[in-house]
């Protein structure tokens, strides 16, 4: 019997029995290269997804194995693997009555994979095991182990215990490549600015963003070592800063406009506001406010050397960088919220 004889019995069981609504059955036989269904909780998503998978296998030259099926979570999978055996065995006298046409399907369907993402790419792993530097002994990390490498993570910065990020590198690796003295004192003060909480859980989101693209620390050192590299890379900030930098500058052109030309007392606050508006271009205009985001942007990608918080004896930095790095320490509100925003590089580099 044909393919295409096994599909028109099985719509036509569909619409006789209705175990399918309209927009369930088109997902089910769509061709599309994508098909999403969003649904909410206990709509039927895993039921349509059986029967999708019922579809699949009625299609030319498809097999069971050939049907990847993922879910997040041990149980759904298994309740997946339930339901779709279950409905092919209620179906099979459907679209087989003779009881021959199926039989590879049957005997094959327990190949089938349908399995959490993580348990897939855990096979993937162990297929290629030869091939990979974590060899057989690959697994993924339980939720207990990640939970206690960030605390002692978060605790190693805490401690500037840089020691600990070496003796964690993957056998092979130089350390040398990752941390050295400079690395060091960056890193210091990205803690300093945001805390060892903030700093291990940015590293973990851009690690996972990385390797989502395909990118390696290896990759990234390589290109470290180009000088034109940071060129492409801080225009492109430039080009992403611009926006927020002219919405924070027209902003604080309306706070000037409202303010007297100095506020009573000798605030922490008042002297940030005058250092600030020191460097704030004196034209109003549509251009002075372009000029004075420029400028914003610009400060905020410029490199500053290292200083620490609350000392006196440090160097003073060039005009233009003060009031907007002091800015960050006594805006109230959403404008301190955006400026935090927009000047980040200059709070992850100070």
């Amino acid at each position: 019997m044909a393919l295409a004889d096994l599909q028109a019995r099985l719509k036509a069981h569909i619409a006789s029995e209705g175990t399918l609504l309209p927009a369930q059955e088109e997902a089910v036989f769509s061709d599309a290269a994508l098909t999403l269904v969003g649904a909410g909780a206990g709509t039927g998503k895993t039921h349509t997804l059986s029967w999708r998978f019922i579809g699949a296998l009625l299609r030319e030259d498809t097999r069971p194995r050939d049907i990847l099926t993922l879910t997040f979570t041990d149980k759904a999978a298994n309740e997946m693997r339930e339901r779709i055996g279950e409905l092919f065995t209620s179906l099979r006298p459907v679209l087989d009555p003779g009881g021959n046409e199926l039989d590879s399907v049957a005997a094959e369907l327990q190949e089938a994979q349908i399995s959490t993402i993580h348990a897939f790419a855990l096979n993937i792993v162990r297929e290629e095991a030869l091939f990979l530097p974590s060899g057989l002994g690959a697994r993924p990390v339980s939720p207990p182990e990640a939970e206690l490498f960030v605390t002692r993570a978060e605790k190693a910065l805490d401690t500037l215990d840089f020691g600990w990020f070496t003796r964690s590198l993957p056998q092979g690796t130089n350390s040398g490549d990752f941390l050295d003295r400079t690395a060091e004192e960056y890193l210091a003060d990205a803690v300093t600015e945001y805390s060892p909480e903030a700093t291990v859980s940015f590293a973990l989101s851009l690690a996972d963003l990385l390797e989502s693209r395909g990118e390696s620390p290896q990759k990234l050192l390589k290109r470290a070592d180009d000088p034109h590299y940071f060129d492409a890379v801080k225009e492109r900030i430039r080009d992403i800063c611009l926006p927020l930098c002219r919405e924070v500058s027209g902003a604080w052109a309306e706070v000037f406009a409202q303010l007297p030309s100095a506020l009573p007392g000798k605030s922490a606050f008042n002297e940030r506001l005058d250092a600030l508006r020191k460097d704030w271009p004196a034209d109003r205009s549509a251009a002075g406010r372009a000029g004075g985001a420029s400028r914003l942007r610009d400060t905020a990608l410029r490199q500053h050397p290292r200083q620490s918080q609350g000392c006196d004896d440090e160097p003073e930095r060039e005009a233009g960088s003060g009031g907007a790095r002091l800015l960050l320490r006594g805006t109230p509100g959403a404008l301190r919220h955006a400026l935090d925003r927009t000047a980040l590089p200059v709070a992850g580099t100070a």
